[in-house]
This record gives C-alpha cells, sequence and structure tokens, in this order.
C-alpha cells in the first residue's frame, strides 16, 4: 500500500473576492488545509515560488491573464510542470471543459460549485495525482 504524502499547501488564484472567501473557507474547515490567495494570474506567477503550493486552484476567467495563459506559463517554470492544477469555470459546455483538459489541468470544477465537496475532489485529484509519482 502507498502512504500518500497529506496535501497541505493550496495556491487559490481567483479574481471574485466572493469565491476567494468560500473557497477559503471551505478548505480551511474541511481540512489541515493552508490556502495562499492570489487575485490574478500574473500574482500567482511572481508569488508561485515564495507560497511554493503543492496543488493550484486556478480561476479560468481572471483579469489580465486568464487561466489558460497563466498555465501555459507556469509550465514553463521547470519546478512547477508537473503540479497539479484544477480549473474553477463558470463555463462548462463539454467542448469548453474539453479545452481545459486539453490544456493540462488535473481536473475541472464548474462554478458555481459546493463548498461541502471540494475537499473531496480535491483530495481525489490530489490522491490520483501523487499516486502516479511515487
Amino acid at each position: 500500500m502507498k502512504i500518500i504524502q497529506p496535501l497541505e499547501k493550496i495556491l487559490l488564484a481567483e479574481g471574485d473576492p466572493d469565491v476567494q472567501e468560500i473557497t477559503t473557507f471551505a478548505l480551511r474547515s474541511s481540512g489541515p488545509y493552508t490556502v495562499e490567495v492570489c487575485c490574478t494570474g500574473r500574482e500567482l506567477l511572481e508569488r508561485i515560488d515564495e507560497i511554493d503550493p503543492q496543488l493550484i486552484l486556478l480561476d479560468v476567467m481572471m483579469p489580465g491573464m486568464d487561466g489558460i495563459t497563466t498555465l501555459k506559463e507556469l509550465r514553463k517554470i521547470p519546478r512547477y510542470i508537473e503540479i497539479p492544477v484544477i480549473f474553477f469555470s463558470a463555463r462548462d459546455e463539454a467542448e469548453d471543459i474539453a479545452k481545459y483538459v486539453n490544456s493540462g489541468v488535473s481536473n475541472v470544477i464548474p462554478k458555481p460549485f459546493d463548498p461541502l465537496l471540494l475537499s473531496d475532489i480535491i483530495e481525489d485529484v490530489w490522491s490520483k495525482w501523487y499516486s502516479g509519482r511515487v
């Protein structure tokens, strides 16, 4: 049986203050998570080394640099080529989801989402990603 390193450090890149608050509260209430918040893709890229997350929650539609562009830039940094990234998106049509998955994300969480299920979704992604690396 493989032992999975616990997920503790999450970076949330989300431009909507309400979603930031709901997501942060839901995660801090349901697990031993440290959640750092960035408002834009540019801020994520500037602070990524300082935050050193294990997993990233990334909104697709952010001011300035969107989530797909942010992900492409993130993947250019050797240390973060394989970090699990989950997109948040209000656009949940099949073609949108396919485009997001093809961009290299681990999962897509449609907005609005159920905050009570958020940690389960994240833990499932973490478990699958981590198990594939060990």
